[in-house]
């Protein structure tokens, strides 16, 4: 589930035209700009640009209940379950390496799971 997560973060991310570190940049400037991402500036980040996404859309006249579906803010759950993916060590607060590593991961998986579902199953 967590991996849904990052992975609905980084379709709003390409949407956006944002880098990684764009993305990173913006959520940790929302709380103390120290280079990691807490929590609470997660949600509050994601809040931000899911504003920025739902508006870029109106503009491009998309209808109103598929960006509910695909750019909603994240739950106190959500944001739970992003960070036991991508916060390893546990401590409560994401580092850009430990952000991009768990892209990395995901999209390895993704790669990973492409395969399988073309060969079938080992």
């Amino acid at each position: 589930k967590g991996r849904k997560v990052l992975h609905r973060i980084l379709n709003m991310i390409k949407m956006l035209d944002l880098t990684l570190v764009d993305f990173f940049d913006i959520v940790d400037g929302v709380g103390k700009n120290d280079g990691s991402i807490s929590i609470k500036e997660l949600k509050i980040g994601v809040k931000h640009l899911t504003a920025m996404a739902r508006h870029m859309l109106l503009k491009e006249g998309k209808e109103e209940e598929s960006m509910s579906k695909a750019y909603k803010e994240l739950s106190e759950s959500e944001a739970v379950l992003l960070m036991k993916v991508a916060d390893p060590s546990g401590e409560g607060e994401l580092s850009l390496e430990e952000f991009k590593r768990a892209v990395e991961q995901s999209q390895e998986l993704t790669e990973a799971q492409r395969i399988e579902a073309r060969v079938g199953g080992v």
